[in-house]
């Protein structure tokens, strides 16, 4: 690696956010810190909520906007990967 870019804990942001946070890990566990985790699912409903509104806008307002009909496609994407989140969850790991 090169000089003055690696740390023990790998990327020098990486070493100094888990040194702060108190992790143990190579990188920073976004499931160990609240404030990431809640970013993180306010970002998934954002965007399932902007889909919804979305879509009202273009059935009943004849909204013509190119960011509406990119919002639309995306936050049903992101809807169906958290539906398989839970859905994966609830089902559990394979059983050997």
């Amino acid at each position: 690696m090169k000089e003055g870019v690696s740390h023990e804990n790998g990327t020098v942001a990486g070493g100094i956010i888990s040194s702060t946070q108190g992790n143990t890990l190579e990188y920073p566990n976004p499931i160990n810190s609240p404030f990431v985790g809640t970013v993180i699912y306010l970002m998934f409903s954002a965007i399932i909520i902007a889909s919804a509104i979305g879509l009202i806008a273009v059935k009943k307002h004849n909204e013509h906007s190119v960011l509406v009909y990119l919002s639309i496609p995306l936050g049903i994407v992101f809807l169906i990967g958290v539906l398989m989140l839970l859905i994966g969850n609830i089902i559990g790991p394979p059983s050997q």
